[in-house]
């Protein structure tokens, strides 16, 4: 199909309105052919939208990836739980999941530790969701390892052909959904989402926000998802974008095993 350029732009304003998301040029006319190479398109018809936003999202990731902050985990996060509410389950949730690699490095490392853990994930992309209910990954989820670690951890699951695939024990016991971060921006909005976490990750989405955005999905999650007392983290390469004036009033900055991270503060 033909587009003119008044259509495209308010497909472009659409897609930004519902996810947020700042496109780069690259990913702009890569959805111009995306939308052409269709025989057809509808910005009424549910079906289109969702394909639509499934191919604007970015969707990088690795097992493992950002090691210093999994290193907080096992030396300072997961001890200070168990010291305080002993076999208790904590709740981690990631919250931009993508295909799963970060879900099930947490997945694998709680239970490498013996961690009594109720893990969730979510994405806005329906199809990357779906790559992460199998459990299947190529060889390239595995592409980087500072040591031995970790490469250990996820080696049990690796297959004859490189591949990896975690047991249904593991499957079953993350619980997806599908999650619309931009929705946090929204005071009052009734969605489905995560509640009363101890550790969320929301690590590399941050970057395709706005500052403003930024600020208000970090206060909304703050507010609504993470429980008391518990730890957000934002990647290493994020944390310099959260400058004090849109760090909510019950978050504090803090540095812990090496990484900082964000903290919630008694009320």
């Amino acid at each position: 199909m033909t587009l003119t350029d008044d259509d495209f732009r308010k497909i472009i304003r659409m897609v930004t309105e519902r996810t947020g998301n700042q496109l780069r040029e690259s990913y702009i006319q890569g959805l111009r052919h995306y939308i052409e190479r269709k025989q057809s398109f509808d910005l009424n018809n549910p079906a289109d939208v969702e394909d639509l936003i499934n191919e604007a999202t970015v969707n990088e990731t690795y097992f493992f990836r950002e090691e210093r902050q999994f290193d907080a985990l096992g030396d300072f996060f997961f001890p200070e739980w168990k010291e305080k509410h002993g076999a208790m389950p904590i709740k981690i949730w990631s919250a931009a999941s993508s295909t799963g690699e970060e879900i099930y490095s947490i997945a694998s490392f709680v239970r490498q530790l013996h961690i009594n853990a109720e893990l969730s994930a979510s994405d806005i992309n329906t199809s990357v969701l779906e790559k992460l209910k199998s459990g299947i990954f190529p060889a390239k989820s595995a592409r980087i390892f500072e040591g031995d670690t970790y490469r250990n951890i996820i080696n049990v699951y690796k297959k004859s052909d490189d591949t990896y695939e975690f047991p249904l024990s593991i499957r079953q016991s993350i619980k997806v959904s599908q999650v619309n971060l931009l929705d946090f921006t929204v005071p009052g909005k009734v969605f489905n989402y995560p509640v009363n976490q101890n550790i969320i990750f929301i690590r590399n989405v941050f970057i395709y926000f706005d500052r403003e955005t930024r600020g208000r999905i970090l206060k909304g999650i703050a507010e609504r998802a993470l429980a008391t007392d518990g730890y957000l983290f934002v990647s290493i390469s994020e944390v310099a974008s959260f400058d004090a004036g849109i760090i909510p009033s019950c978050l504090e900055k803090i540095r812990a095993g090496g990484v900082f991270c964000f903290h919630k503060k008694n009320s």
